[in-house]
């Protein structure tokens, strides 16, 4: 993971939270339900958890600043890669 990226993305977001409260928090609601399903996932089987990760960590970046976001994540993307991960772990 790019930790100077993820930094860089927090800086902007708190920079530019002003006025846009209810956006953050809709974003960070967002977030917060796909690190949730990864948590389950870790759980359960932990490797496989491991594959998604960085793409939830990706995901959190394009919601807060697109500009940072290499563009390889999507809520789409994600259900598609957690969908089957999860049918297979029980969870689904």
């Amino acid at each position: 993971p790019d930790i100077a990226r993820y930094l860089d993305a927090l800086s902007h977001r708190a920079a530019n939270l002003q006025g846009r409260v209810r956006r953050d928090l809709d974003h960070l609601a967002e977030a917060a339900r796909w690190q949730t399903r990864l948590e389950a996932l870790a759980a359960v089987t932990p490797e496989a958890a491991a594959e998604v990760a960085v793409l939830v960590e990706e995901y959190r970046v394009s919601l807060f600043c697109q500009r940072l976001s290499v563009g390889k994540a999507s809520a789409q993307r994600l259900e598609r890669l957690l969908a089957p991960l999860e049918k297979e772990a029980g969870l689904r």
